[in-house]
């Protein structure tokens, strides 16, 4: 009884392990970066630019 409760244990350990390593790639591998551009700008300083 007690060798089939540390198998569970164990099986459970790992697929929590391996569902956070997925977790985590599929967050990283979901981000996106995007390149903005900005036309027109003009900086003043004291009402002058």
């Amino acid at each position: 009884m007690r060798g089939i409760l540390k198998k569970v244990v164990s099986g459970v350990l790992v697929g929590c392990i391996a569902f956070g390593t997925i977790a985590t790639a599929s967050a990283i591998q979901g981000m996106v970066t995007k390149e903005l551009y900005y036309g027109d700008i003009s900086v003043s300083l004291d009402g002058k630019s």
